[in-house]
């Protein structure tokens, strides 16, 4: 089945169409229908292929409605397969009905507003950290020694600030700090109301582990950014009254008594990430170490009530399968639970190890819970297990354990609901809070003595969650430091928002200050920690900055400066807590959840650009702004991209008719098809459409010689006409094939030392690179090879639109083509913005699954509000032959226009023509046995010149050589133009070549040839040294 739309599912190999159109903002919902359509039975291989029982009996059509910047977008999704009774049917053509309904109001979108001024923006503070849920105390002298002024001072003046603990929702629409908020606390000074020597403040500090209530079961996720939380105290800054404990009697009987309570517990190692990508990290590892024990006691247990141990764990067995993982108990009779793990291919990104949890679900027979991890392989020696967690879930007595606990109880829960909880404790100072909401935590009257129990009433209409803790068992939070005034919520009207690290501050505020000055951009620069600060309450999280960046983006919108460019400033990682030695986590990015399936496990920075409030982590998401990044670990990095970035925009050097050149480099062919050679030609073919006054250049390998050696093929030949094309400049250069982290084929055509070697820095290109994992940059112990087209400081490229992992061929096709059309059929109007360039191509290419992820894995490592340097204004030509011969003296005139084709008579620089013969057709070399194939190039070059342009207009005259192709085409005169402050290109194709002049010109005299060794300042007889280059100096009066 082909239609124009159709694209390939990467995983399932099936075809299905997609399309993305741009809707009217008032249309709230769409109904789509398949209509018209002709359809045709499976025949042979096509049965083999497609799985019967995976099509209903119609064909599936799904319509979403997304948002990206301003406009709406409507994406369709076709599955063109359905099961009859006849058989398998697919979808030949079809319509595609849509029906519209709208709201000429807003569409459901909730009011977004955020503070225009943090409470750090005042005042002295001081910023600590907790990593356990419990009681902590702030002495006087700690507040002294953090350097705080303890002189008289009231103590209603102190505060403390700070989140809850826990990972920020991804979801847009979910609730998130808007600023710090202050906690309850109680201060103990005496009662004379100042705070001195002896006194101390009490506050509950917590953890980053969130326990939620899902099947009668307690389940816990940890944070995959941070393990501790930040707290920020403050003397005598906020105005408004102090947040303290306050004591709580309720009232009243109860209406239900309990004294257990729901015991929970975990396991959780995080000291690996098997395939160094997604949010999963792995624990401990079995294979030579054949089990594990993991103890856990729960003393007082209830034998009566059912207890359950969860453990989730991944495997690795290549190739066979039968082999598993039993977790077992002990001491509880020997439950057990053994599960069987099928086996994983040991082919390239394939599905690295499978994940499967076991359970067991009992009634204890004793309060030790000890846990035995064995891994089963009777089938495969080889076989590996790693560990991720174990998760307990028991039934207690509410029996105080020193020094704290925090307990509740799910079965408490109940509307109007007041339960009298009795604890017994052998401690009579106990002291229990209700920290359900750390900012109105109340301290609960306690009943009753330690020779019977303690009582105190609660409501307990939702889950409540309590503290039993002594005044002896107050734990200090570790020290981090004095904290600068800050107000990121007093920002509004950026343009261009630049977030970076520490380190790459002041290289930031050079790019700031460029396009302040060369767009009148309103700019901001801001450091990510600044942003956890005000949105995630001091605390690694990059939600915090996707909530930043729609606070900037709602604000602005409808005024003179709406958000439209992020570049990230720093490098990313994998690793957000630094389990890695040398970690390189600067300016995170975002991770998927999929950590053991490469193809589906992504790295992108699209996540901060997912604004929309119904919109946070999916596929089909689609981005608001256009982002970009710069991936810098060092300041010399950060110094030398900068440096090539400013070199770019501003240097007069840069100049040149390379502007005019578009290079494609084409894997060779396999699985007898060029489909990467056919791919780039349509690529050049577009390109050529919109805008022919490109010249496009073709590196296919299999047009090159291949050459077998002891590390394999290679193309010698190819490896150098890239670095050639790369000497020469081109605006753009593509690779579409095989590639990884080290470069480019199977051959290795590009390797990191040559990368390192080109020195092109008046030349920089676009690299548009549609091949696995060229750009990993989160893996903080590698440097990728397009990261050194990043870093070269004499050459390399200005940016790059790459892959951070495994990508597919037929996706990868149809971003590129996207982009490629959004690149040329652009320059009708302004020259577009690199980021606006790709914020777009994501736009076309979103979609569910696979293909999405595809998507996503395509990332902007460049400044994303930098044009590319496509020439402004036009060349055109008034005057040339019909028919240039060869042997003939032609005479060329022209002028310098503007893009309505006005001559712009203040023009004086000069112009660089280029003469192309006709399109000739290449054979390729069948180095691999695939199979001949043939493309299509007008590469030879009858004549490249230069003359001056005065007033706007030029003309010069050449004689075309003689050994020109004699059959008569069309040719292409080429043009490129400058006067060293802009600069202008065009092409005519209004001449046709061949033949051999009628009054050819006599030229029987040779060139003049100089030659020299190394330069021209050689004099014969001089000294050089040991290896010398061969300088010459040619000049011959016809060219």
């Amino acid at each position: 089945t082909t239609f124009t739309g159709a694209t390939m599912d990467p995983v399932t190999n099936l075809p299905f169409y997609k399309k993305t159109i741009e809707i009217a903002s008032e249309i709230v919902d769409v109904n789509a229908t398949i209509g018209g359509q002709t359809t045709k039975l499976l025949e042979g291989k096509e049965r083999l292929i497609v799985e019967r029982g995976s099509f209903s009996n119609e064909f599936a059509i799904t319509s979403s409605i997304r948002k990206a910047g301003a406009k709406k977008y409507l994406v369709i999704e076709v599955t063109p397969f359905r099961l009859t009774s006849r058989g398998l049917e697919k979808l030949m053509s079809f319509d595609i009905d849509l029906g519209y309904a709208r709201n000429p109001g807003r569409d459901g979108e909730r009011e977004n507003s955020w503070k225009t001024e943090s409470v750090l923006a005042n005042g002295q503070w001081y910023e600590v950290r907790t990593g356990e849920d419990r009681v902590y105390k702030l002495t006087y002298s700690y507040l002294r020694e953090a350097g705080f002024n303890m002189s008289q001072v009231n103590s209603s003046s102190i505060h403390v600030y700070g989140t809850p603990g826990g990972e920020l929702t991804t979801q847009n629409d979910g609730k998130r700090p808007d600023d710090l908020t202050e906690l309850s606390i109680e201060v103990q000074d005496g009662g004379d109301g100042l705070f001195g020597p002896g006194d101390q403040v009490l506050f509950y500090g917590e953890d980053q582990v969130i326990w939620s209530l899902q099947n009668e079961r307690f389940l816990h996720n940890t944070n995959k950014y941070d393990d501790s939380s930040s707290y920020f105290i403050t003397i005598g800054g906020p105005s408004e009254a102090a947040n303290r404990v306050l004591s709580k009697s309720v009232g009243g009987a109860s209406n239900k008594t309990t004294a257990i309570y729901d015991f929970i517990d975990f396991h959780e190692t995080e000291s690996s990430n098997l395939i160094k990508s997604g949010q999963d990290w792995y624990g401990e590892q079995l294979g030579l170490v054949s089990n594990y024990d993991f103890g856990f006691s729960v003393p007082d247990v209830i034998k009566s009530q059912e207890a359950s141990v969860r453990s989730r764990f991944a495997m690795r067995s290549v190739s066979i399968s039968g082999n598993g993982l039993t977790m077992s108990l002990p001491n509880q009779g020997g439950k057990s639970d053994k599960v069987t793990i099928n086996s994983v291919s040991s082919a390239y990104a394939t599905q690295y190890a499978r994940a499967k949890t076991a359970t067991i679900e009992f009634n204890p027979v004793s309060s030790d819970f000890l846990t035995k991890l064995t891994i089963d392989k009777p089938k495969n020696p080889n076989a590996q297990a790693w560990v991720d967690y174990i998760e307990v879930n028991a039934r207690r007595s509410l029996v105080f354990i020193e020094p704290v606990m925090c307990f509740r109880d799910k079965e408490t829960v109940g509307a109007n609901n007041r339960t009298s909880f009795s604890l017994k404790s052998a401690n009579s100072n106990i002291r229990v809070w209700d920290v359900t909401n750390v900012s109105r935590i109340t301290q609960l009257a306690l009943s009753g003595n330690v020779s019977s129990r303690f009582e105190f009433i609660s409501e307990t209409d939702s889950l409540k969650e309590f503290v039993v803790f002594t005044d002896n068992s107050l734990a200090v939070p570790s020290r981090v430091g004095p904290v600068e005034n800050q107000n990121l919520h007093a920002l509004r009207d950026i343009d261009y928002l630049i977030i970076t690290h520490p380190n790459f501050k002041s290289h930031s505020d050079q790019l700031a200050e460029l396009h302040q000055k060369n767009d009148g951009f309103t700019t901001a620069v801001v450091e990510v920690g600044d942003i956890y600060n005000e949105f995630s309450g001091g605390s690694q999280d990059i939600t915090a900055i996707k909530e930043f960046v729609r606070m900037l983006y709602f604000t602005g919108q409808g005024g003179a400066h709406p958000l439209k460019y992020l570049l990230l400033f720093g490098d990313a990682s994998y690793d957000f807590k630094n389990r890695v030695s040398g970690n390189s986590n600067f300016v995170p990015s975002h991770q998927t959840k999929e950590s053991l399936v490469p193809t589906a496990s992504v790295v992108s920075d699209d996540f901060y650009g997912l604004l929309d409030d119904d919109e946070g982590e999916a596929p089909i998401d689609l981005i608001d702004i256009a982002i970009g990044r710069l991936p810098a670990r060092t300041k010399l990095e950060a110094e030398q991209m900068v440096n090539k970035i400013l070199h770019y925009t501003e240097s007069k050097g840069t100049f040149g008719d390379w502007r005019n050149s578009v290079a494609l480099v084409a894997d060779d062919p396999e699985g007898g098809r060029a489909d990467f050679q056919d791919q780039c030609s349509i690529l050049g073919d577009l390109a050529d459409s919109l805008s022919p006054e490109f010249n496009i250049h073709k590196i296919f390998l299999d047009a090159f010689t291949q050459v077998a050696g002891s590390g394999g093929e290679r193309y010698p030949d190819a490896a150098d006409a890239i670095s050639e094309r790369v000497r020469k400049g081109a605006l753009m250069m593509y690779y579409i094939g095989h590639g990884g982290e080290l470069g480019w084929a199977h051959e290795r055509v590009l390797e990191v030392p040559t990368i390192n070697k080109w020195e092109n820095l008046n030349n920089l290109p676009l690299f548009i690179t549609a091949t696995c994992e060229f750009t990993r940059y989160d893996d903080p112990r590698r440097t990728s090879a397009g990261e050194y087209v990043m870093f070269n400081p004499s050459g390399g490229g200005v940016a790059l639109l790459t892959t951070t992992r495994a990508v597919y061929s037929g996706p990868n096709f149809d971003l590129t083509y996207s982009f490629t059309r959004q690149a040329f059929e652009a320059l009708k109007g302004e020259k577009p913005r690199l980021g606006d360039m790709c914020a777009q191509t994501k736009v076309e290419n979103a979609s569910t699954g696979a293909a999405g992820n595809n998507t996503r894995c395509f990332t902007l490592l460049g400044d994303p509000a930098m044009r590319l340097a496509f020439p402004q204004e036009r060349v055109v030509v008034t005057e040339l032959p019909d028919t240039i011969r060869g042997l003939e003296k032609v005479l060329i005139k022209g002028y310098v226009a503007d893009r309505d084709s006005n001559i712009i008579k203040d023009f004086n620089g000069l112009v660089y023509p280029t003469l192309y013969d006709k399109i000739s057709r290449i054979q390729g070399q069948n180095n691999d046995g695939e199979g001949v194939f043939f493309y299509n190039e007008r590469r030879n070059i009858l004549f490249r010149g230069k003359s001056s342009v005065k007033n706007g207009e030029f003309e010069f005259e050449f004689v075309v050589p003689k050994d020109i192709n004699r059959a008569f085409g069309d040719g292409k005169l080429s043009f490129y133009a400058h006067n060293g402050v802009y600069d202008a290109s065009g092409a005519d194709f209004g001449c046709t070549i061949g033949g051999l002049s009628d009054n050819p010109i006599l030229d029987e005299d040779g060139p003049q040839v100089d030659l020299y060794m190394n330069d021209d300042k050689f004099v014969f007889g001089g000294m050089t040294n040991e290896d010398p280059d061969l300088f010459a100096k040619i000049w011959d009066e016809n060219g």
